[in-house]
């Protein structure tokens, strides 16, 4: 996308493939590496708000359908999507599944 969506509807930004990177590769997250062990090489593939927190995709071989985790590098990682399509259609709907718990 060449905007994000709208501030009042979510303010998510997907990334050209260009911008694409690793979860271990992205700076705002090396203090939270050991969080997110796990998920180190899963690809950042959107951002909300400017980089306040990342969409993370699970491309790895073996994964049954395509996870999409929020990571923030405040909390555990959270499953928000099972499918690309259904994250690009929660972001559009500004759904509440797709941003950190409020509890969290």
């Amino acid at each position: 996308m060449a905007r994000p969506t709208e501030p009042d509807n979510g303010w998510i930004r997907f990334w050209d493939l260009h911008s694409w990177h690793r979860v271990r590769d992205e700076p705002g997250l090396s203090d939270a590496l050991s969080t997110y062990s796990n998920l180190a090489d899963t690809i950042l593939v959107a951002d909300h708000c400017d980089s306040s927190w990342w969409y993370a995709a699970d491309f790895a071989p073996g994964t049954k359908g395509l996870n999409i985790h929020l990571v923030d590098g405040l909390r555990p990682a959270k499953l928000v999507a099972t499918s690309f399509t259904a994250f690009v259609n929660a972001a559009l709907a500004d759904a509440a599944d797709i941003y950190p718990d409020e509890a969290g």
